[in-house]
């Protein structure tokens, strides 16, 4: 019986679902998937004399090189799968997928691929197979929710025993896996507007508030334009896949677009931001923990854009703003974060804030402060103005976060374009990026030109790293009177 305190309820492991977006990488991996292809050809050799069709009658049994192609795909995205769901001590260990033939339609992996993949691994007892229960699932490409099979009930996978000791015979370690096979995602994503629903919350909170709901993943037709983007990711990932990254899982980028709600008429200039794909990536991690990450053994630096969006902002209205000479300090208010949270969010909102958020009056109420009480919005808002006068003209200007974020983004790429054109490998996290140690002074001139260039206002470039001599080669680098920038300073 209860003893009236409360149960903690403990979310069971789920299956994973097979959606083929994975690929073999280190070589390893990629030996691993040659040895399981050949003996799945084989087996296919055998299959086919037991049912009669004898070399003497029709030929051997051959795959041409489309068809063999198709089957090394299916089985190497499929293993990855598989071994990448062992690993995973939060999942079950296994993989589901439908096995009806419309399910397949715009995948990675074509029907006929698959089942031939399937049917060859659990012959060669490297695959259990059992029938699950029915299921929904975002297929990725159409993003529409598809009952799997219908009628029947989605198959479940397992790797066996068998496959665990091949892997590791060929290196492929499970407690490393990520190392030789990682997941894939396609280098642009437009996402439409997000939306607000009204939700219960705690008592706390005072009944109801809004909660987002992140767009829906939008298709969209290629184009020159779009191909031309996707090629500068392609670049950035095949560059940095040269080097050996530790302390922080990096698998690959994609650009995140937004408010593309008529994908016909999107112009690709909201948003923008490159995001690393896979979870539980160095972007996801503290900051603390992202200064251990290194790069082909060096240790690595983060350097910040401080006072992002308002620089950016200052630079799309074409008003007068160094963000050297101060930021937040210029605000005359004893909680200088009470005045950046009404700046930030007023900014993103493309309105200035008239009224706390309900979440943000919850957050500073658990502090001990009271906002209504202790700083009542027009108070705020008439310190925040008179800090930027410029933030008057947010009204008129049509500017959101979405226009703020690609003006940021664009900076970003240019830098790391540049960066990689002297052979510099750069992880952003978003407004600021991360480098080697040996090339901050040469990665801080490039960003800070970069932010210059495509904002028009200088930024005010910071980092919390330990490591000796890291603000002495930033001041280093800013401090060069030759930069192009200095004759466009306005």
């Amino acid at each position: 019986m209860s003893d009236g305190a409360p149960v903690a309820l403990i979310k069971p492991a789920e299956d994973t679902y097979a959606d083929f977006r994975t690929r073999a990488v280190s070589s390893e991996a990629i030996t691993l998937i040659r040895d399981i292809v050949d003996q799945a050809v084989v087996w296919e050799q055998e299959r086919k004399q037991e049912d009669g069709q004898q070399a003497s009658v029709r030929g051997a049994y051959k795959r041409g090189a489309a068809g063999l192609k198709s089957l090394r795909g299916a089985l190497a995205r499929f293993v990855g799968h598989l071994l990448i769901a062992k690993a995973d001590p939060t999942k079950t260990g296994k993989v589901y997928r439908s096995l009806k033939k419309d399910g397949f339609s715009g995948g990675p992996v074509t029907y006929n691929a698959f089942t031939s993949a399937w049917k060859a691994l659990e012959a060669l007892e490297l695959v259990s197979r059992s029938p699950g229960a029915p299921r929904f699932h975002s297929l990725g490409f159409d993003n529409k929710p598809m009952h799997l099979d219908g009628m029947g009930r989605a198959s479940i996978f397992e790797a066996t025993p068998k496959l665990d000791a091949l892997a590791h015979q060929h290196g492929v370690a499970l407690e490393d896996i990520h190392r030789h096979f990682e997941p894939e995602q396609d280098a642009l994503q437009l996402r439409a507007y997000s939306k607000w629903k009204w939700s219960p919350r705690s008592e706390a909170d005072g009944g109801t508030a809004p909660t987002k709901v992140r767009g829906a993943i939008v298709s969209f037709e290629p184009s020159e334009r779009t191909a031309e983007l996707e090629a500068q990711v392609t670049r950035l990932n095949d560059f940095l896949r040269n080097f050996t990254i530790r302390g922080g899982r990096f698998y690959g980028f994609f650009r995140g677009f937004n408010r593309g709600q008529n994908a016909s008429a999107f112009n690709w200039d909201r948003g923008g931001r490159l995001y690393a794909y896979g979870q539980g990536t160095y972007q996801s991690m503290p900051g603390e923990q992202r200064a251990l990450i290194t790069i082909d053994g060096e240790p690595t630096v983060e350097i910040d854009i401080s006072a992002s969006y308002l620089t950016v902002f200052h630079g799309l209205v074409k008003a007068p703003f160094d963000p050297r000479e101060g930021t937040w300090e210029r605000i005359d208010i004893d909680n200088k974060q009470v005045a950046k949270d009404w700046i930030n969010i007023s900014l993103a909102n493309g309105t200035e804030l008239q009224k706390w958020p309900s979440g943000t009056v919850a957050d500073y109420r658990s502090t001990g402060i009271e906002l209504a009480r202790d700083y009542p919005i027009k108070h705020v808002r008439r310190a925040a103005l008179m800090a930027f006068p410029a933030l008057t003209k947010l009204e008129g200007s049509g500017l959101t976060w979405a226009e703020l974020m690609y003006a940021e983004a664009e900076a970003i790429m240019i830098t790391m374009t540049r960066l990689i054109d002297k052979g510099v490998p750069c992880l952003p996290v978003f407004d600021s990026i991360i480098v080697p140690l040996p090339q901050v002074r040469l990665a801080a001139g490039v960003l800070y030109d970069a932010f210059y260039q495509r904002v028009g206002r200088p930024p005010l470039l910071k980092s919390k790293s330990a490591l000796p001599g890291v603000d002495e080669q930033m001041a280093a680098a800013i401090a060069v009177d030759e930069r192009w920038v200095n004759a466009f300073h306005l």
